[in-house]
């Protein structure tokens, strides 16, 4: 029994009183897409991946509980929602099955942070070859089975690729499902923006850079040899970042988790691979 004494049981709603969602507890702002990802999609994706997404989820809503009160630990729940995201997408590539997956590393604080600025990289490189063939963008939406998917917005509708990463990136082309023509065509790395990227940030490599962002957390808790450390406040626009980042590696996770091997996602795990953990792997169309 804990000191605050026996736990109440759960209070069922009466009859015709709203039902309870995990949503309801969430302190920062959601879209309905998001309330959706909280109350239903994320509860009932796959183990073991399914904890490390609820607990992104957790994490970063006590960050903004916390956030006037103690705005260092804080911020450091939201960095720790963030890797907790990236361990839920590590985890999928492995359920799922995608070659090289075993290489992915949830205890690896840098293998974690790298995933933000790798998602980064593959949206900008995307943005100019997508925005050619569909200047309309594109919208997520759920199917009635519960699986996310990407509508492309196209003159007359929408294009729904199936899977949904079922699609290809080469040098100055985004090609949505079809065959490579490996004579001819040469699929993105990514590592050159990282590279830009930290460049940008003032890191000397690639991988200094990824060390640095994953050792903010440390930055922010212990004290270094001039003092200790100050958190700058107000802390709510780093929260809001930290969170935006969180929701977008989730959808990414359910991407990966709802499906099998797709032919984009396997690129970018290729790519990511390569940047983190093994720079001898070439980024292939398999």
């Amino acid at each position: 029994m804990s000191d605050e004494g026996p736990e109440k049981p759960e209070q069922k709603p009466e009859p015709g009183e709203p039902k309870t969602r995990l949503s309801d507890g969430i302190v920062f702002e959601l879209d309905d897409f998001d309330r959706h990802l909280v109350d239903e999609l994320l509860p009932k994706s796959a183990e073991p991946g399914r904890w490390a997404a609820m607990n992104a989820v957790r994490h970063a809503n006590r960050a903004w509980k916390i956030r006037e009160v103690d705005p260092a630990m804080a911020a450091f729940r939201a960095i720790t929602g963030e890797e907790e995201a990236a361990s839920a997408l590590f985890r999928a590539f492995r359920r799922v099955g995608y070659p090289n997956a075993e290489k992915l590393n949830p205890r690896s604080h840098v293998h974690k942070n790298a995933v933000t600025p790798f998602l980064d990289a593959v949206f900008s490189l995307l943005a100019l070859p997508f925005n050619a063939v569909f200047p309309r963008g594109f919208a997520l939406s759920v199917t009635a089975e519960g699986r996310i998917v990407i509508k492309l917005i196209v003159e007359n509708g929408t294009y729904e690729p199936t899977p949904p990463l079922h699609m290809f990136l080469t040098e100055g082309k985004f090609l949505p499902d079809r065959t490579i023509d490996r004579e001819t065509e040469r699929p993105v790395d990514f590592g050159n923006k990282i590279a830009e990227q930290a460049a940008t940030n003032g890191a000397v490599t690639v991988k200094a850079y990824l060390k640095e962002r994953a050792n903010l957390r440390n930055l922010i808790l212990y004290a270094g040899e001039n003092g200790h450390p100050e958190v700058r406040t107000p802390i709510d626009p780093f929260l809001r970042l930290a969170c935006r980042n969180t929701f977008t590696i989730l959808k990414v996770y359910l991407l990966i988790d709802q499906y099998e091997v797709q032919t984009f996602a396997r690129q970018c795990l290729l790519a990511f691979l390569k940047t983190v953990a093994d720079p001898t792997i070439e980024v292939v169309f398999e």
